[in-house]
């Protein structure tokens, strides 16, 4: 048994105790901002929880021992593979890159983004140019710099006047932000990404998608990523729920990304893989999310 799979399967029940009471993302419910996220219908904090409690027997050790637990779809080891990389290998240089630069780091919980770029890292992928759309906390920027200190690194996030923020504008430490956005190397623009084609960019080497999830702002984004995508470059969406999600499946919206990168895959030949967003099992089980990562190919 590879070390992913060993550590979907075990885990570490002690760290999976405090990192559920301690790290934010367990403590608050996700931003929803109309139109960029899906908005959960009636019934769905009572669907969670249901899902949440059950997937919780289902992912204690002693339950497991009874009644095994399949692990949850994932291709992060074949994406590692493709780079000449080992799991372990991938996980401290990730772990490394946060640590430097103040982010909590997890196995179980820390999203996948940051194994993927350490390891493109490690692989020797140096990009000249690389686009976020979604800013964010900028923790993922300042990683990106950090990670390709001869990048140019250009990052979009939508202007709190749009009407897509609404009243969820915000939810980020706006002094944080500022401090891990100063680097000389970080632009920020304040843009809707449907008007990007607007803004004098260079094409890019790699791209981390974190904008809107769902129609249409999820189409156009990826349009323009692979049209601003040197062949060999990469680019990454965050938050990709499949058709069978337990928790999301009856949503509309919520495969809107997943259906757009579809909708590529039967029309082109470039590489695509996903990886699970987490490891934690307890997680996988009622809500699994994945990275989506794709390679352009040369011709």
């Amino acid at each position: 048994m590879s070390p992913f799979m060993a550590s979907v399967l075990i885990g570490d029940e002690k760290e999976g105790f405090y990192m559920r009471n301690k790290f934010q993302f367990y403590q608050l419910k996700q931003r929803i901002s109309a139109g960029s996220h899906v908005t959960p219908k009636a019934g769905y904090d009572r669907r969670r929880k249901i899902l949440d409690f059950v997937a919780w027997v289902r992912s204690l050790r002693r339950v497991r021992a009874l009644f095994p637990v399949d692990p949850p779809f994932d291709q992060t080891p074949l994406f590692l593979d493709f780079l000449g990389l080992d799991y372990e290998r991938a996980q401290q240089l990730a772990e490394a890159v946060c640590t430097k630069n103040d982010i909590r780091y997890s196995r179980l919980y820390s999203s996948s983004h940051f194994l993927a770029f350490a390891s493109l890292k490690a692989s020797g992928f140096t990009p000249k140019n690389i686009l976020e759309i979604g800013t964010g906390s900028g923790q993922t920027t300042r990683v990106l710099a950090d990670l390709f200190p001869k990048a140019n690194v250009h990052t979009i996030e939508l202007p709190l006047s749009d009407p897509i923020y609404g009243e969820n504008a915000g939810g980020f430490n706006q002094e944080q932000r500022n401090q891990f956005l100063d680097l000389p190397r970080i632009t920020a623009h304040s843009c809707n990404s449907a008007f990007m084609f607007d803004i004098d960019l260079p094409d890019f080497d790699l791209i981390w998608l974190d904008g809107g999830h769902v129609f249409p702002e999820v189409a156009w984004d990826h349009f323009y990523c692979l049209s601003k995508l040197r062949p060999g470059g990469w680019v990454f969406t965050d938050d990709i729920r499949f058709p069978d999600n337990p928790l999301y499946r009856i949503y509309e919206g919520s495969t809107d990304a997943y259906e757009t990168l579809a909708y590529y895959a039967k029309r082109t030949t470039h590489r695509s893989f996903f990886l699970i967003k987490r490891t934690d099992l307890h997680r996988n089980l009622f809500d699994p999310k994945y990275v989506a990562a794709l390679h352009k190919t040369d011709t």
